[in-house]
C-alpha cells in the first residue's frame, strides 16, 4: 500500500528532525574535541564519536632481522601500556572538563575504565544525554592481583584450576596531576 503525500510529508519531517539533531550532537562532540585540543594539546580523533579509546603504549620493540642484516620492529611483541602517558591524558580531560564546569562520572568495568563527560543534559531522560566518553584499559589506573583460585570443572577442556583476579587501584587525583610533558 502506498503512503499518502500527508504521511510521507510526515515521514520526511520525522527524518530532517533527527538527521538535525544527530548533526547537532556531533557538532557538541566536535566543539568539545578541538577546545581540548587547543587549551591541553589532547590529539584530535581521526572522526567525531561518542567513545575516544585513549589508551596509550610504549613504541614496539625492535629486533635483529637476520634476513635482511639489520633492527626491524617486532609486531609480534606484546603492547605495553604507557601508564604516565595515559594518565596524563585522562588528567587533562578531567581538568578541562572542571575548568568549563561539565559533569564527569568514573565507570569501570573488568577490562575498562572511563571518564564520561555529559556535554549536554536533556531534562526529561538522561539516555538522551549528548556525552564523550574517554575510555582506556583498566590495567592503566590499577593493578591486576590474583585474589585466589578456582577449580573450573571439565567441560570442552579438561578441570583445571585458575588463578582469580582483582583490582589494585590506588587514589589517582586526575584533577592535580601535574600534565606537562615534561616528565
Amino acid at each position: 500500500m502506498s503512503k499518502s503525500p500527508d504521511e510521507k510529508r510526515q515521514e520526511l519531517d520525522k527524518f530532517n528532525a533527527r538527521m538535525s539533531k544527530e548533526a547537532s550532537i556531533k557538532q557538541l562532540r566536535m566543539q568539545w574535541l578541538v577546545s581540548l585540543f587547543e587549551a591541553e594539546g589532547v590529539e584530535l580523533p581521526w572522526h567525531v564519536s561518542s567513545v575516544e579509546y585513549v589508551t596509550q603504549y610504549l613504541p614496539a620493540p625492535k629486533k635483529w632481522d637476520e634476513e635482511l642484516g639489520y633492527e626491524v620492529t617486532d609486531y609480534d611483541a606484546p603492547q605495553v601500556i604507557d601508564v604516565l602517558a595515559t594518565n596524563k591524558i585522562l588528567a587533562k580531560v578531567t581538568q578541562h572538563a572542571a575548568r568549563l564546569g561539565y559533569k564527569l562520572e568514573k565507570d569501570y568495568n573488568d577490562k575498562t575504565y572511563c571518564h564520561k563527560i555529559t556535554l549536554l543534559e536533556d531534562e526529561k531522560s538522561h539516555w538522551d544525554n549528548v556525552t564523550i566518553t574517554y575510555q582506556v584499559n583498566r590495567e592503566s589506573v590499577c593493578r591486576k592481583v590474583v585474589t585466589g583460585t578456582k577449580h573450573v570443572e571439565k567441560q570442552i577442556i579438561e578441570a583445571h584450576d585458575e588463578d582469580e583476579y582483582g583490582w589494585e587501584c590506588e587514589k589517582i587525583s586526575f584533577l592535580g596531576m601535574d600534565t606537562s610533558d615534561s616528565d
